[in-house]
């Protein structure tokens, strides 16, 4: 399949155009009226009598093509030059040849006027000023043409030039075309006219030989003005289809440009064109031609920022490539946001741009660029400031009562997702702080990936918190996605995903309570990093290593970070020793068994100066384990919570108490070891070794 696209690259060196031209370029060239010709290529001085082959073109004795006593006319160099400009000009605004032009008080058929303008490109091209004399030629009889756009270089412009002055002069006749040049077999006789007409405005304009001319077939050249429209005309339409885009996702079919309504094809070339125009200056009305549409748009790109220079060069590219083919690119390649940017997204880059220039009278340094797929995302539902306010309030609510971010929360009659809702809060945050009351729109976002987090508690004051909000909605309105976490706050590197959704609950919540906008956000963790122990208690290692992974797959689904540390003896110590396992972390350690010393240990200088500032919660599954908040040993020891000595316990030099153990033995051991922890700053959990049970337990442990 053909795909209409363009390769954007750089041009080099001048060009006998203004805006538009295409980027191929070939090599020979011959010159033909019915009879072909050679000649020499030519940055030298040619005569008609240095050309051998002059007299086979010719059946007259003189090459004067002037009537006996006819009187000589001549024009200089820079009268040719201005009527260069004069016909281009009236091709480029009336779409064909003049019947004739002006020339001083000398009325110049266009015949003429071609072998005028080949003699003074090779006098230009030779430093020679002298006059040039007005001779008389028939016209073509049969034009044909066979081109594709691109560029005519200057060897071989000169080449032709030479070809078509040594045909004229010698035969008094116009050719039909030239023949065999490097962008197709014929160039007829009208693009003749055009091309040297553009050679020498160029040089009439900018004092410089043009490096090449940007060449269209003529069919193209020929296209009917419809309409023409003034640059302010086109930025109020690009603000017109800006905010079409923007509230329906999706192209207009077409913009009512004072009376006349233009598609998107035609409108993409005036908006490229207006966009050239504004950054050099040039306020002249901008014709509209008829374009075909394009007819597999694709796009590959990231979102970003596309630079001045780069749509700038973009806009010429696209303004090329549609004046020199009658088409509408599929899309622009490469970029620098990806390998190909589509029509729809060429028409809302240029629309964006324009509309800047419109409501600011600036240029637009950038246009931040998202797919298209993001900008015609549809609107599932609009929402006002109120039902999100109310709506922060009822999540703020659940999280704090059930600590646990719910999975959706209702507003109106719609249910919104987490990713969904964290855009709506950052979105209303940003509003209500810059006095913006209107709706706020509802789409889909993909959920978040891998949430990280990492800061200390702390405030997070207004201005940080708008800052984040405004990079959340970038963000995820630019890529459709929901950012894992914020990077770089004052508290820390990674400020999950939940606690954001959390923190601009909370901050609309107030808002929505108090009227007020909040000063801070008084933030801390979401939770504790999970680290799970646990003795021999099943009777396989596998056992318990598989209770560990399903606590931790739980976990982890509620956006805990939890892993298995390890299974077998002395493990509650082992996993403090570890230094990989961070201070802030909550260590869990699951026993099958109550033993005294390891409770007591607990309260020990050894035992704190490896904890560190870890959280330490232990869990007893019983059975096997007694219950340590009712103990079987009570009735031998007067109703005393008695924790007797461990059978194996050949690691404690000193419990504190004593007592009778369940066969009626005096030993040491700890009276009421469900206080002794509470009293040391210790939660625990007695249980039958429910998974969901336990792990509910350390969720509201690392939450807190």
């Amino acid at each position: 399949m053909l795909l209409l696209a363009i390769a954007v690259v750089s041009i080099n060196g001048t060009y006998a155009a203004t805006e538009d031209g295409n980027l191929s370029h070939n090599e020979s060239t011959n010159l033909t009226a019915n009879i072909t010709t050679t000649t020499d290529t030519s940055d030298t001085n040619t005569s008609n009598a240095n050309n051998p082959d002059q007299s086979k073109l010719s059946n007259s004795p003189s090459n004067d093509n002037m009537a006996a006593g006819e009187p000589t006319t001549t024009f200089t160099i820079d009268q040719i030059k201005q009527a260069a400009t004069t016909v281009r000009d009236y091709i480029e605004t009336y779409d064909k040849l003049p019947d004739n032009v002006l020339i001083g008080t000398t009325t110049v058929t266009m015949p003429q006027f071609l072998e005028l303008l080949a003699t003074a490109t090779i006098q230009i091209n030779n430093g020679n000023n002298n006059p040039i004399t007005l001779r008389t030629f028939t016209a073509p009889k049969d034009p044909l043409e066979n081109i594709v756009a691109g560029n005519i270089y200057k060897t071989e412009y000169l080449k032709i030039a030479n070809d078509i002055k040594n045909y004229m002069d010698t035969s008094g006749k116009t050719p039909d075309f030239a023949y065999k040049t490097s962008l197709g077999t014929y160039l007829r006789y009208e693009n003749l006219v055009y091309m040297y007409s553009m050679i020498l405005d160029y040089y009439n304009t900018s004092g410089n030989k043009a490096a090449f001319a940007a060449m269209k077939p003529i069919t193209i050249v020929n296209l009917p003005v419809l309409n023409t429209f003034t640059i302010d005309q086109i930025k109020q339409a690009a603000t017109t289809v800006r905010d079409y885009i923007e509230t329906y996702d999706k192209l207009p079919d077409n913009v009512l440009i004072g009376t006349t309504t233009v598609t998107m094809p035609q409108f993409l070339e005036l908006l490229t064109t207006t966009t050239i125009r504004i950054n050099n200056g040039n306020n002249k009305p901008i014709p509209l031609r008829t374009f075909t549409a394009p007819t597999n748009p694709l796009e590959n790109i990231v979102a970003g920022n596309i630079y001045k220079t780069e749509y700038l060069k973009i806009a010429n590219a696209v303004k090329n490539y549609m004046d020199s083919t009658g088409k509408t690119p599929n899309y622009v390649s490469p970029t620098s946001i990806g390998t190909q940017l589509r029509y729809e997204n060429l028409v809302y880059m240029y629309s964006m741009i324009l509309d800047y220039y419109n409501t600011s009278g600036n240029k637009a340094a950038f246009a931040a660029m998202k797919p298209w797929s993001v900008v015609s995302q549809p609107v599932l539902a609009t929402f006002t400031i109120n039902q999100i306010k109310q709506a922060a309030t009822s999540v703020r609510n659940t999280i704090e009562t059930t600590r646990l971010l719910p999975k959706t929360v209702l507003i109106g009659t719609t249910n919104v997702t987490m990713p969904q809702f964290l855009e709506l809060l950052a979105t209303t945050t940003i509003q209500i702080n810059n006095g913006n009351n209107n709706p706020v729109t509802l789409k889909n976002f993909t959920a978040p990936t891998n949430p990280l987090e990492n800061i200390v508690a702390g405030n997070i004051y207004k201005t940080e918190y708008l800052k984040i909000a405004n990079d959340i909605k970038n963000y995820m309105d630019t890529s459709g996605k929901t950012p894992d976490f914020a990077y770089k706050t004052s508290l820390g590197t990674y400020l999950r995903y939940e606690n954001l959704v959390y923190m601009y609950s909370m901050i609309l919540d107030y808002y929505n309570t108090s009227g007020n906008k909040a000063a801070f956000a008084a933030m801390k963790p979401w939770a504790r990093p999970v680290y799970l122990t646990s003795d021999r208690i099943s009777t396989t290692t596998e056992g318990d290593w598989a209770r560990l992974a399903s606590i931790a797959s739980i976990l982890q689904s509620w956006g805990i970070s939890a892993v298995g540390w390890d299974v077998g003896p002395d493990t509650q110590n082992g996993v403090l020793r570890d230094t990989d396992v961070p201070q802030d972390a909550l260590v869990v350690d699951i026993y099958g068994g109550a033993c005294a010393g390891t409770i007591y240990a607990m309260a020990q200088s050894y035992y704190l100066g490896i904890k560190g500032a870890r959280k330490v919660y232990s869990i007893w599954i019983s059975p096997p384990a007694v219950d340590i908040t009712n103990l079987p040993t009570k009735k031998l020891n007067g109703g005393v919570n008695f924790l007797p000595r461990a059978h194996d316990d050949d690691f404690s030099t000193y419990l504190p108490d004593s007592g009778y153990n369940s066969k009626g033995v005096p030993t040491d051991g700890l009276n009421n070891p469900d206080q002794f922890l509470i009293n040391h700053g210790y939660n625990f959990l007695v249980t039958s070794g429910n998974i969901l049970e336990m792990a509910t337990a350390i969720l509201n442990q690392a939450r807190t």
